[in-house]
């Protein structure tokens, strides 16, 4: 039985649906286009996928493993009558803005189609009985879109193993003997690792073994524009195609809020997410004026249009210098507390609580939790905020913590966790959405009038997080 055990959130029940496949088209890949992204956010690159690439070119987007997302190209087509629509397809891959690398996809199987687990001459006969001649004339037309790409006269084979098989698999064997055999097969490809002219690239592990040509040699997640180190860009590029999720189809937000911008990442990845939507404009926020001037520089780097469209300010975010209700989306990286370990201890003695070392930090959350709802629009089709932090449980603490503290009516609740990698650090990306609390006619015995919000929001934090 292949059903993923339930109690495990939908999200990853998904993604374990999709590395055990059961149809043949899910075990077997044929021609068309691989993007990697970062783990847990292959969701945000799928919809991206399926919205550049034309209908009448692909036949499905998959998700085939963790980090890599495929589309496949409709089968019996004959793409030499598409030369247009193939090029329009290599520009709006080289567009993407949540994947970090994107090939042609020569061919692909999973562990579900192969009888046992192969040894090094297995797999490089894999990798050699790819249609690579295919695979270099789909490169060659999106490639077109960039000024055209080399004849085949020398290639490298480019292997990577996974750690799942790295016991089982040697790369530069893997790597040597695919070269060979391709060079026999195709008389006119020379093999060579002196300054070869394309690429071949294979991915194998126990769950799958993929195979193609890199459409690009710089990531795609370089942005050029990103003076200052921060935030990686797809990541930013998702927490926004996150909060735009909760809206469904209803319009696009017309002021962004980010009250720790640090760099600015989030503010210009929001600005074009929603660009073409009818953003009007992205406020940056920050307590730190090295921040803000390290955000000056990278949105002025980033042209006029962000320019015009962006606006820092410093402000702290436990006190925010704007009136309620005036924005429609929150986007923030709250901070995890290891990079700012003195001001966290600096903070800790200042409240007077030695015993509780994440005090500092669950007061700050629950700060901006506050400032974020007070700030929120409950008209927007939005009103949502969508935060970023590797202490979930803090998050939740401050959450029930706001709710009490809350000056008005309406609070953050946390609707959807999703659980991202960020280099060596486990993370995650949470959508709170705007709630009302109304007030309850009853007031339990020995509380009085004015503490009656308070009593109700007590327990409806209690029935959520219970």
């Amino acid at each position: 039985n292949n059903r993923p055990p339930a109690r495990l959130p939908v999200r990853f029940r998904t993604l374990m649906a999709i590395t055990e496949p059961t149809s043949k088209q899910q075990r077997v890949l044929g021609l068309g286009f691989l993007a990697t992204v970062g783990a847990g956010l292959e969701r945000f690159a799928a919809e991206e996928l399926r919205r550049a690439l034309p209908e009448s070119l692909v036949d499905c987007v998959v998700v085939v493993a963790t980090g890599k997302v495929a589309a496949q190209l409709r089968p019996h087509h004959n793409h030499d009558d598409d030369a247009a629509t193939l090029e329009d397809a290599g520009a709006a891959l080289f567009r993407l803005r949540g994947a970090e690398r994107v090939f042609v996809l020569a061919c692909g199987l999973h562990r579900a189609a192969r009888a046992a687990y192969e040894d090094d001459d297995a797999a490089s006969d894999f990798v050699a009985a790819a249609d690579w001649p295919r695979a270099f004339a789909l490169w060659q037309r999106c490639k077109r879109a960039r000024g055209g790409g080399p004849a085949p006269l020398g290639f490298r084979v480019s292997c990577r193993v996974a750690a799942s098989a790295a016991r089982a698999l040697d790369p530069s064997r893997v790597a040597a003997s695919a070269a060979e055999k391709i060079s026999r097969a195709h008389p006119l490809w020379r093999a060579t690792t002196h300054d070869p002219q394309i690429e071949l690239w294979a991915h194998l592990s126990r769950r799958i073994w993929l195979t193609g040509i890199p459409l690009c040699s710089e990531p795609l997640s370089r942005r050029f524009y990103l003076r200052q180190p921060t935030l990686r860009p797809p990541v930013a590029w998702a927490m926004a195609r996150l909060a735009a999720s909760a809206a469904g189809t209803g319009p696009a937000p017309l002021v962004v809020l980010d009250p720790m911008c640090g760099c600015g990442a989030v503010a210009l990845e929001g600005i074009a997410a929603w660009a073409e939507a009818g953003l009007t404009c992205a406020l940056a926020c920050d307590a730190d004026a090295t921040a803000i001037a390290r955000s000056r520089e990278n949105v002025a780097a980033a042209g006029s249009t962000a320019a015009a469209r962006v606006l820092l300010c410093l402000a702290d975010t436990c006190a925010l210098p704007l009136r309620q209700h005036c924005v429609d989306v929150v986007l923030c990286d709250l901070p995890f507390g290891c990079k700012h370990s003195a001001k966290g201890i600096a903070a800790l003695h200042a409240c007077g609580d030695g015993g509780d070392t994440d005090a500092p930090l669950t007061m700050l959350y629950a700060a901006a939790l506050r400032q974020a709802a007070r700030v929120l629009s409950p008209s927007s089709s939005l009103a949502c905020a969508v935060v970023l932090t590797s202490r979930l449980y803090l998050l939740r603490r401050a959450e029930a913590q706001a709710a009490v503290a809350a000056g008005s009516e309406q609070i953050l609740h946390v609707v959807e966790t999703i659980a991202v990698r960020l280099g060596t650090m486990d993370a995650f990306m949470v959508l709170l959405r705007l709630v009302q609390v109304q007030p309850t006619t009853y007031t339990p015995a020995g509380n009085t009038p004015t503490n009656q919000r308070t009593h109700h929001v007590t327990t409806y934090h209690e029935q959520i997080l219970s």
